[in-house]
């Protein structure tokens, strides 16, 4: 079995999102059957040092116990231009460390910046974020996503966006769109307008 990720946000010291991420690690602990005693990410990282300024990347890799963490400074990659890519066999519910196929339908992309996956004619995710798509004042994400993420599940719960069935066809209805994930919010880079989106 790969070993499985969790990329966690640390601005000026704070770590972004825990609750959201200890519960996704508590469901592939319960899901796949880790162990008994999921990890405790409040208190793997009271033991570390974190970095007090600025924003910062938190890269852990585990199975049944945590082996390895990277933290690295962050900056959020310029994404102009996406390109619509299919499959019809891809599964990517719980955040894998190996990302084999996702990297295979991203060499499709050609020389656009990034892809948006589609499976059976819906929107999934894009290859590392979730995606939202703006149209007369409502932000719509795919309600069956590759991973959902934990960016998508606080601002569902927020009430911020909505979740929808978002067919290739139906891109055009909506004026931009916007890549989400732990750590980029809603209000962070720039929204693609979707005439920048290549089928």
């Amino acid at each position: 079995m790969s070993r499985l990720l969790e990329s966690i946000k640390i601005k000026n010291g704070k770590v972004k999102n825990l609750k959201l991420h200890q519960k996704r690690i508590d469901k592939a602990f319960r899901k796949l059957k880790l162990g008994d005693h999921p990890i405790n990410l409040k208190k793997f990282l009271r033991q570390i040092d974190l970095p007090r300024v600025g924003i910062w990347k938190c890269r852990i890799t585990y199975d049944s116990t945590i082996t390895k963490c990277e933290i690295h400074p962050y900056q959020i990659k310029p994404v102009k231009t996406l390109k619509v890519v299919s499959t019809n066999d891809i599964k990517y519910q719980y955040k894998w460390a190996d990302r084999k196929a996702l990297e295979k339908l991203f060499s499709k992309k050609g020389s656009y910046d990034d892809i948006i996956i589609s499976e059976n004619g819906f929107i999934r995710d894009s290859f590392y974020a979730n995606l939202i798509f703006y149209r007369k004042g409502i932000w719509y994400t795919p309600k069956s996503p590759l991973l959902k993420g934990v960016q998508r599940a606080k601002l569902l719960k927020e009430g911020k966006i909505v979740a929808k069935d978002i067919k290739v066809e139906a891109i055009r209805k909506y004026k931009k769109v916007r890549l989400i994930n732990a750590m980029i919010g809603m209000k962070d880079g720039r929204a693609i307008r979707v005439r920048r989106v290549f089928f």
